[in-house]
């Protein structure tokens, strides 16, 4: 059973990260971080479990974070992945709910305009070399994107001048200029999630029992900034609720998210709870650990 039901979520976990295919990841990529310390927690079955601290406006307790996936370089914290599924949770309900104003709050486009300035004068400095520029810098992906739904929103076209503090404090203007009802911005918000959604989703507003999945793409930090682009899914009874090519940034302490799209599947734990899934994505990944040890034991006795 624990082998078929997690091939079955491996086959239904798709990673999106810029490419229009969505292929089957292997079973032995999906694993949990409390996997680690699963033997401890065996050992202390017998004492009263402690009060979950939940992340978020959605309430999503960071040890039912489960990782798909083989890449553990950008990986968030379990705490970091919990704020960031809330985050994609709030914004996708705030389209659904057709709620403009509480969409754009969501995306929080201030937050970017000091790195979006200091990104746009190393690029003007760099001139025919920008390119190195940006392929050295992991936050431009996600700056860059951002920068777009900015211009888009507010309708403002400010310019480069060589003023670094001045494009920052434009930029800042403008997101906070944001009207939602104007025409301008509900025309840009039709290209957006809350253009395209049908309301068929996630539907509750919180998730303090499930169990959610993430597959980071690629992660950046610089200092305690961080940069990230990410798949995320909720497994909701019967349903498997994904949100798929997401960017996500901390800077200054504030978060921001963009949610670019989402649709649903069938859940493969359907009848399980949160402790039954964990358990069998943790059988699955001291399994793979196992098979990780008899390689290292074969590659040596080879060599």
């Amino acid at each position: 059973m624990t082998v078929k039901m997690t091939a079955a979520l491996a086959a239904l976990i798709c990673v999106m990260s810029g490419c229009s295919e969505r292929g089957s990841i292997d079973v032995d990529t999906i694993e949990t971080k409390s996997a680690e310390t699963s033997a401890v927690q065996a050992e202390s079955a017998d004492e009263s479990r402690k009060e979950p601290v939940l992340v978020g406006k959605f309430g999503v307790d960071p040890d039912n974070i489960i990782y798909n996936g083989d890449n553990r370089r950008d990986r968030p914290t379990n705490e970091e992945s919990a704020q960031l599924v809330s985050l994609a949770l709030e914004q996708y309900r705030a389209a659904q709910k057709q709620d403009a104003q509480g969409y754009i709050d969501s995306l929080a486009l201030e937050t970017v305009a000091d790195p979006l300035a200091d990104m746009t004068g190393r690029i003007a400095d760099a001139g025919d070399d920008w390119r190195e520029v940006t392929e050295k810098d992991g936050s431009y992906n996600v700056i860059s994107s951002v920068s777009y739904l900015l211009y888009a929103l507010s309708g403002e076209d400010f310019e480069w001048t060589g003023d670094r503090d001045a494009y920052a404090e434009a930029a800042r203007n403008a997101a906070n200029s944001i009207d939602a009802q104007s025409e301008v911005t509900q025309k840009a918000l039709e290209s957006t999630l809350y253009g395209h959604t049908d309301g068929s989703g996630f539907a509750k507003d919180s998730c303090t029992q499930d169990v959610c999945w993430i597959e980071p793409a690629s992660l950046y930090r610089d200092g305690d900034d961080m940069y990230i682009s990410f798949d995320m899914g909720v497994l909701d009874e019967d349903t498997n609720y994904i949100l798929d090519d997401i960017i996500g940034w901390r800077i200054g302490g504030q978060w921001g998210i963009y949610v670019k799209g989402a649709y649903n599947e069938e859940n493969p734990y359907k009848g399980y709870d949160a402790e039954k899934i964990l358990s069998i994505v943790s059988r699955a990944e001291e399994s793979r650990q196992a098979e990780r040890s008899a390689e290292k034991v074969s590659d040596s006795q080879a060599g």
